[in-house]
């Protein structure tokens, strides 16, 4: 811990010529897409040529529509989720009513907390606008 501080200050080992206190990031890299993404809605306000031509470059590296390829699997999730529960739906069928409701809110419940879970790693569509 602390190798990569040198003076209180970060310095990379694997990009040892960027000035220190800077961090070398890449539009290519997909872990970082969606950090640089945000970086250039904050950054907008203060320079929007900056920030469009950031996302241009994002877009050109393989994000899509703002989103980095890690949230399109998370709404293909989602999308297999709803799937998944129209099929079961199916089992609730042959149920009295008060055993399908009951099972039915169950069901919501599970995708509700599936849904919150994703929603939480997801940018929000304001922070996309």
């Amino acid at each position: 811990m602390g190798e990569h501080i040198i003076n209180g200050e970060f310095q990379s080992d694997k990009y040892p010529t960027t000035p220190r206190g800077k961090v070398p990031l890449s539009v290519a890299d997909k872990t970082a897409q969606d950090l640089l993404w945000e970086y250039a809605q904050r950054r907008r306000a203060v320079d929007e040529e900056f920030a469009a031509d950031l996302e241009t470059c994002l877009l050109n590296a393989g994000m899509v529509d703002g989103f980095a390829p890690r949230t399109h699997a998370a709404i293909a999730v989602l999308d297999r989720l709803a799937d998944w529960h129209d099929n079961q739906a199916s089992e609730a069928d042959a149920m009295d009513f008060a055993e399908s409701s009951k099972w039915h809110d169950a069901r919501r419940a599970e995708i509700r907390a599936c849904i919150d879970a994703l929603a939480a790693h997801l940018p929000s569509q304001a922070q996309k606008d």
